[in-house]
């Protein structure tokens, strides 16, 4: 598809403002940058840009911290102290290309800051804790003043907390969130068990101009291993789906005996009817269809196992995927490629391949033992429960269960060398796409794109996430030309609506543009 690289893919993001997703490549020194656009007359990428960063990359995320409409690239990169990393944003210049003279910003420690609005005037804000105060949070606020041209662009300030904080987890799978339905990002932090290997996370509540207050706190099983969130069961709720290991080999990231855990969001349901009542005896029992925002303080999640409790569910993935009839070695999950220095944790991947409103999951399968194993993407979709069914129960009841793709995914069971996957839609056309890491041991390359061909009967929504940028929708070059700010992103926007199906059933829905670590690995 046009990208060359002896690396990998970094970030997805629009660059030039065309409405069609662009990328990134860090080549194997992990210091070499090059940015690809979407072509979509000739339906590939074209090299646009190569610049290098004097530092080893550790992330990469694409946002418009300058709030000019153009999209910038905030680096993290390796410190001279092995126990902070530095953070530098390469800004967009309204002509193209971006300024080879990076804006510095205030190190972190070795957790690595998420990007979110912290304070609601939609500019893009850094969360996470500093060198000096491992054990605080803090916030990189975003300062720049669009009139400005040079200066500082995040300034250190406390956040509004009421609660008890933690220690982070490094790595992490921290989140901006929508988790209490009120269509304001909240925060999700993976935290560390003093004294142990354990991990617990914390759930902080967005109240708007009061900051953020702890709502729950939970502590994962032993053998926690990342962490992912999507509306799993299509009621209108952000789900929590992670993956346990019993073990994982330092030298193969290759983890044993692991399983798919899903815990449900337990939250007021939507309204059956328009007309139905919301309220009942004084206490709120569901939300109107013309109100999907109403704030649930009373959501939770309830991770333990057992049969009294129907919204967590474990699934052993030998039995979503299983071994093939060619070998009696059952498949193990690879959570980590440790190809990269530092490795990267790899969580499950979702997405919805086959346009029927539930997350379908994408994850890298291993046969057999050794440096030389075989390495796998596999899809599952995700289907209704019944007997026999990955993760319904013995009588064939659940909330969703997975079933592999066999036809049509040839493709996919060729490749031997993975070390991440991802979802994307190329040329915007309204399917999800899947593009393949590759460590290139089988001499094709190390990225494989594969273009999903399903025939669907169905509409699409697609959603432009603006910043506030240019506020007439018009943005002006120093030149005088003009540009619609179209490739900037908002960490933590949240779209919600109904959807009426043909047989007048209504189910909620949403958009969650949730921004953690941005490699898509």
């Amino acid at each position: 598809m046009g990208v060359e690289t002896d690396g990998r893919v970094v970030a997805f993001g629009d660059f030039n403002g065309d409405q069609f997703l662009d990328l990134i490549t860090l080549g194997s020194d992990q210091q070499t940058f090059t940015v690809y656009l979407w072509e979509h007359d000739d339906f590939h990428f074209t090299k646009a840009a190569v610049f290098r960063h004097p530092q080893r990359v550790y992330n990469v995320v694409p946002g418009d911290f300058t709030q000019d409409g153009r999209l910038d690239i905030l680096v993290m990169s390796q410190s001279p102290s092995s126990n902070e990393i530095d953070i530098q944003v390469y800004v967009a210049s309204p002509e193209g290309g971006f300024d080879l003279n990076p804006i510095p910003a205030p190190r972190s420690a070795k957790p690595q800051p998420i990007p979110m609005d912290i304070n609601g005037d939609l500019r893009i804000d850094l969360f996470g804790v500093t060198p000096s105060s491992p054990s605080t949070f803090k916030v990189w606020q975003n300062v720049w003043n669009a009139s400005q041209t040079s200066g500082p662009l995040f300034e250190m300030v406390d956040p509004k907390l009421n609660g008890a904080q933690c220690t982070l987890s490094d790595p992490h799978f921290n989140a901006a969130v929508d988790f209490n339905g009120d269509c304001l990002a909240d925060i999700f932090l993976v935290c560390n068990e003093q004294g142990s290997n354990d991990k617990y996370f914390q759930i902080w509540v967005n109240n708007k101009d009061d900051g953020f207050a702890l709502a729950q706190l939970g502590r994962f099983p032993k053998g926690f291993q990342s962490v992912t969130f999507s509306d799993i069961d299509r009621d209108g709720t952000m789900d929590m789906l992670f993956v346990t290991c019993d073990s994982v080999s330092s030298t193969t990231g290759v983890g044993s005996n692991c399983a798919l855990n899903i815990a449900y969001n337990k939250q007021l349901p939507l309204c059956k009817s328009s007309t139905a009542p919301s309220v009942k005896n004084g206490k709120r029992v569901c939300r109107p269809p013309t109100n999907l925002c109403t704030a649930d303080d009373n959501f939770q999640y309830n991770l333990s196992e057992g049969n009294d409790n129907p919204d967590f569910v474990k699934i052993p993935i030998s039995s979503i995927f299983p071994a093939p009839s060619s070998s009696s070695t059952p498949l193990s999950l690879l959570v980590s490629d440790v190809t990269h220095n530092p490795p990267l944790p790899l969580p499950i991947k979702l997405g919805d391949a086959n346009q029927d409103g539930f997350p379908d999951l994408l994850a890298i399968l291993v046969s057999g033992s050794g440096s030389s194993i075989p390495k796998t993407p596999y899809l599952a979709y995700s289907v209704p429960c019944g007997r026999g069914v990955a993760g319904c129960d013995d009588n064939g009841k659940g909330r969703r269960g997975w079933s592999v793709l066999k036809k049509g995914g040839e493709v996919l069971r060729e490749v031997k060398d993975a070390r991440g996957i991802a979802v994307l839609d190329m040329d915007e056309d309204g399917t999800l796409d899947i593009m393949v890491q590759r460590t290139g041991d089988q001499g094709q390359g190390n990225v494989l794109f594969v273009q999903n061909n399903f025939y669907y009967d169905a509409f699409f929504l697609k959603a432009i996430v603006l910043n506030g940028a240019c506020g007439s929708g018009l943005c002006t070059t120093p030149s005088g030309s003009r540009y619609h700010p179209y490739g900037v992103s908002f960490s933590g926007a949240t779209y919600k609506y109904t959807v009426l199906d043909t047989s007048g059933r209504r189910s909620a829905a949403w958009l969650n543009f949730l921004r953690r670590l941005i490699n898509p690995s």
